[in-house]
C-alpha cells in the first residue's frame, strides 16, 4: 500500500525533473502554491508509480520490508533521469520550447516578444515615465517572474507626447549597422559585440509594447503636425 513516504517521493521526483527539464520549467515559469505542488507530485506519480507496481511485483515476500521501496525508488530515479537525457539530446531546442511555451502563457507581453523573435522584428516599448524604445529583443526568452526584464537591442529612442502619439527623436545609426553585418535577428545570440547594447528594462515599467512596423509608422507621422516631423530625423 502506498504510504506518505511515497508521496514524498513522487513529489521530489516532479521537483528534480522541473529543476533539470527546460519545457518543464518554461510551461511552469507561472504557477506558485499549490498548483506548482500538485503539479510536482502528479508529474513524479508519474515516474514513480510504474517502478512501484513492478518492484511490488518482483519483489519476493522472503525479502525485507523495505526492499520494495527501495527498488522501486531506484527504478523511478533510473526512469527519470533516462527520459531526461532523452529530452536533453533528441527533444526541441530550448529557444522552440521557450516561443511554445511563452506562446501559450496567456501572457500578452510574452506572446507579443515571441512574435517578434519568430518574425524577426523589433518591438516598440513605452514605459511609465513616457519614454519610448524601439529595437530587437536581445537575448533568448526565459521563465519570467515579478521581477523580470525585457532585454533589447534598442535600434531608436524617442517618446509618446500628451496625445499618445509615437515621436522618435533618436535613431542609433551604429547599433543599426553592427545588427545588418551579424545577420540581424539570426545571430543575435551567437555574437558577442552585440551585448554591449543590450538594455534590460523592468517589466513592471512597462506601459505599451508592440510589434514595430516603420512603414506605418511613417504612415501615421506623414499625417502628424509639420513641425512634429522634424523631431524623427534628428541621429544619435
Amino acid at each position: 500500500m502506498l504510504t506518505a513516504v511515497d508521496a514524498v517521493v513522487c513529489a521530489g521526483l516532479g521537483y528534480f525533473f522541473y529543476q533539470h527539464d527546460k519545457e518543464e520549467n518554461f510551461n511552469l515559469s507561472r504557477q506558485t502554491g499549490h498548483k506548482l505542488y500538485l503539479h510536482f507530485l502528479i508529474r513524479g506519480a508519474g515516474f514513480y508509480l510504474p517502478c512501484w507496481v513492478l518492484a511490488s511485483v518482483l519483489s519476493d515476500v522472503s525479502v525485507p520490508e523495505y526492499a520494495p521501496f527501495v527498488l522501486a525508488l531506484t527504478l523511478s530515479v533510473i526512469l527519470t533521469s533516462t527520459v531526461l537525457l532523452w529530452r536533453k539530446f533528441w527533444g526541441p531546442l530550448e529557444s522552440t520550447l521557450a516561443l511554445r511555451a511563452f506562446k501559450q502563457s496567456g501572457d500578452d507581453l510574452d506572446y507579443i516578444c515571441a512574435t517578434a523573435i519568430e518574425d524577426e522584428s523589433p518591438i516598440q516599448v513605452t514605459l511609465k515615465n513616457g519614454k519610448s524604445y524601439i529595437g530587437y529583443i536581445g537575448r533568448s526568452i526565459e521563465p519570467n517572474n515579478e521581477n523580470s526584464y525585457l532585454s533589447i537591442i534598442p535600434m531608436g529612442s524617442g517618446f509618446r507626447d500628451g496625445n499618445g502619439k509615437l515621436r522618435i527623436t533618436h535613431w542609433y545609426t551604429k547599433t543599426q549597422v553592427t545588427i545588418q553585418e551579424s545577420g540581424a535577428q539570426d545571430s543575435m545570440e551567437s555574437t558577442p559585440n552585440l551585448d554591449r547594447f543590450l538594455m534590460a528594462i523592468p517589466r513592471t515599467e512597462i506601459v505599451t509594447c508592440h510589434i514595430f512596423d516603420f512603414d506605418i509608422y511613417l504612415d501615421i507621422q506623414s499625417q502628424l503636425e509639420p513641425e512634429s516631423e522634424s523631431n524623427t530625423n534628428s541621429i544619435g
